[in-house]
Order: C-alpha cells, then structure tokens, then sequence
C-alpha cells in the first residue's frame, strides 16, 4: 500500500469514527482506493467538509465536495445555468456535462414538467460529472 493510500485510508477512518461510524479495513481501502486519484490534499479538504456538512460519511458526501472544489457546479447551480439557456435573448456558457444532462431533462420540460425535467437533469448531471471526474477532466 502507499504511503498516500494509507494516509487517505486514516482519514477516512478518523471521519467515520467522529460520526460514529465504524468502517471494516476492506470498506476503508476500498473507498481510499477510490479517492486515491484526486490525491491526498483534496481528499482531507473533501473530508473536512464532510465533517463540517454533513451528519454521515459516504463516498457520495466526499465525491460531492470533490467535484465542487475541482470547479464543478453543484447540480442545482448547473440546472439555474441551463434553464436560463432556453432564453434565447441570454448568452450562457456552460461545461458539456450540463448540456449533456439537459438535452436528457429537455423532453420533460417540453410536456411542462419542470420539477421532473429538474429532478432528471440532476440525476444526468450528477453521472456526467462523476463520470468526467473518473477521467481526470
């Protein structure tokens, strides 16, 4: 194991444990593995949000405050980003994950459904952005 590795491992443990959380060894590694990418400075600032955020550790907690501090939108700023593109008046810029997720939520804000529409955009968004995140963009 890496030094790295182990001192993510730690934290990881020592996060769980301040929530009253116990981790098996295996659970432990297995989510430091997972984290491993983002490097050991990210992760601690990611689980020292967590800590101050949250009420439960999770791997979606800590990849939540990774994707935000990498400069991602959090899905609901990505939504109020894409819905004001439909403004054809507004000049918006925003990342292809948006686009991608709103061109799957588009259809239901056609019917009318905007709170669906918005519930679909965030579960694309989300998958887009973690799925971007594992590429290392």
């Amino acid at each position: 194991m890496s030094s790295e590795l182990k001192k993510i491992s730690d934290h990881i443990a020592v996060t769980a444990e301040t929530f009253g959380q116990s981790l098996s060894p295996q659970a432990t590694l297995m989510m430091a593995m997972d984290l491993e990418r983002h490097g050991f400075k990210a992760v601690e600032a990611a689980l020292t949000r967590v800590r101050r955020e949250c009420t439960r550790l999770s791997l979606r907690e800590v990849l939540d405050r990774l994707s935000q501090a990498g400069g991602w939108l959090s899905s609901d700023e990505a939504w109020a980003v894409a819905i004001e593109a439909q403004d054809e008046r507004a000049t918006v810029v925003w990342t292809l994950e948006a686009a991608k997720a709103f061109q799957e939520a588009k259809p239901l804000l056609d019917m009318g459904d905007k709170i669906g529409a918005r519930m679909a955009f965030k579960a694309a968004y989300e998958r887009c952005v973690s799925q971007a995140m594992s590429e290392g963009k």
